[in-house]
């Protein structure tokens, strides 16, 4: 660790290892635990967790030592083209395993084509793969923010990273019921929400048939990427390091003042002790 680190932020993984932990134990730490199992902890209690979400699970698990703050966007992003001038390009940036195999039938590409879009999938080869534009939403209008069988919308490990990567890259946003994207997003004012793969070439529909509506929502989603701009998270993170080490260096400061306390309070005991003993 550099000489004179005050603050160390780490994932949980590099918790789980216990040689590293045992070096972490030394500093003030933020963990940051982001889509991780729940039986992985670190065999210490860091001064701060940073959750995933608002779930009520992470207060029960650790109490006033839980922080939530939003996701960073993806790193090296590029926003949609704003010389586009339609409003069509769908785009689905996820792990092969996470595609909803509804998607790759063909009457719902057909469907999808018909209300006057296209779907492209940007999917890695294999899970987390290097070939994949994930970061480039260049060529996209809206985003499809969904996983797999969009049944476990409850997984308290998922933080609304692909709520905030949409708005960032100035697209709409259409999400599950996931709730850490419910959290954040207001569907039919910054975001759409579709329930399950199969309700998407409705939605779709309705898009094109209610253009002022679908107007309101791009504008919605518009400022939601100002309020989750990387400036105003970064920020956010400073602020809470900048408060745990304070936090850190005030309670050391309290203790020494109670050691130097002690030790007056020792050293004059003793003192009278040795002047009784002399006087005997």
């Amino acid at each position: 660790m550099p000489g004179g680190t005050s603050l160390v932020v780490a994932f949980i993984s590099d918790f789980v290892n216990l040689r590293t932990a045992l070096v972490l134990s030394g500093f003030p730490c933020l963990m940051i635990r982001s889509d991780s199992a729940l039986q992985f902890d670190a065999p210490f209690r860091p001064d701060r967790v940073i959750v995933p979400n608002r779930s009520a699970y992470w207060t029960q698990r650790y109490g006033a030592d839980a922080e939530y703050l939003p996701a960073l966007p993806q790193r090296g992003l590029i926003p949609r083209d704003q010389t586009r001038t339609v409003f069509e390009a769908i785009t689905l940036k996820c792990n092969p395993e996470h595609v909803p195999k509804v998607l790759l039938e063909p009457d719902m590409v057909a469907g999808i084509v018909a209300s006057g879009f296209s779907l492209h999938i940007d999917s890695p080869s294999t899970t987390n793969g290097s070939d994949q534009t994930w970061h480039d939403f260049s060529n996209a209008d809206l985003t499809l923010c969904i996983r797999g069988s969009m049944v476990d919308n409850a997984d308290v490990r998922k933080p609304p990273t692909k709520l905030i990567n949409a708005w960032n890259a100035r697209t709409v946003p259409i999400i599950s019921g996931e709730a850490s994207y419910l959290e954040l997003a207001s569907p039919g004012e910054d975001s759409l929400l579709i329930n399950d793969a199969r309700e998407l070439q409705a939605t779709l529909a309705r898009l094109r048939a209610e253009p002022e509506a679908f107007e309101r929502i791009r504008l919605g989603a518009a400022r939601r990427a100002d309020e989750y701009s990387l400036v105003k998270l970064v920020d956010e993170w400073a602020a809470l390091c900048g408060r745990v080490e304070r936090q850190r260096i005030g309670s050391l400061e309290r203790w020494q003042r109670v050691l130097r306390i002690l030790s007056v309070k020792i050293s004059n005991r003793l003192q009278r002790r040795r002047s009784a003993s002399t006087s005997k």
